[in-house]
């Protein structure tokens, strides 16, 4: 196959799948990555197109990869939380209702959002708490991009679920923590969601 570093448009649109999340029965996407069509393995870059009031993921924060956004059509919120990784009174278990608490800010075409991972020498300011994010359409839909680092280890963490993925990328393990226990995730559970 001859290298091309240029995805079409239709093409774009011709090539989106399907995907959800093994976290959120809530999420509906159709999404491509566009950085692999392009040859490039260190960093990821998606299309996403969310149907209307649907969300792109569960409310996350990656610990080692920085992640951006850039939102090209639609509008709708972004959701932010502050993310610990320190276990709840209740060890193993999600947050109690309403201990996370999640702000939410309109968004539109145009719109970026930045996300640098919280280890060092990523930008992020010492003993700052890092911000779960995801985002949600609003009645006409969204389209965005998504972009971030390709490390070779990431931790990404759910605060709503009381929830930590182990994610080895190059040898494709994940593990996911429930704040107190570990245990393997089945592939199978873990097959819609997209890496970055």
């Amino acid at each position: 196959m001859t290298f091309n570093p240029l995805v079409k448009a239709a093409d774009i649109q011709a090539g989106l799948k399907q995907a959800s999340h093994f976290l959120n029965d809530n999420v509906s996407k159709r999404t491509l990555c566009l950085s692999e069509l392009a040859g490039m393995t260190d960093l990821g870059v998606h299309f996403v197109s969310l149907p209307p009031n649907k969300s792109g993921c569960e409310l996350h924060h990656h610990y080692v990869d920085s992640e951006w956004f850039y939102i090209l059509r639609g509008s709708g919120r972004l959701q932010l939380a502050p993310c610990v990784m320190e276990s709840s009174e209740r060890s193993g278990m999600a947050p109690l209702p309403g201990a996370v608490e999640v702000r939410e800010v309109e968004v539109g075409p145009g719109d970026f959002a930045g996300f640098p991972g919280a280890v060092a020498g990523t930008g992020r300011a010492q003993g700052e708490t890092p911000l779960a994010h995801t985002f949600v359409a609003g009645t006409e839909g969204m389209d965005y991009l998504v972009g971030g680092t390709r490390n070779a280890f990431d931790v990404c963490v759910y605060p709503l679920k009381g929830k930590t993925l182990l994610r080895d990328v190059v040898g494709g393990a994940r593990a996911i923590a429930d704040y107190g226990a570990l245990h393997d995730v089945p592939a199978a559970a873990m097959a819609a969601e997209q890496p970055k």
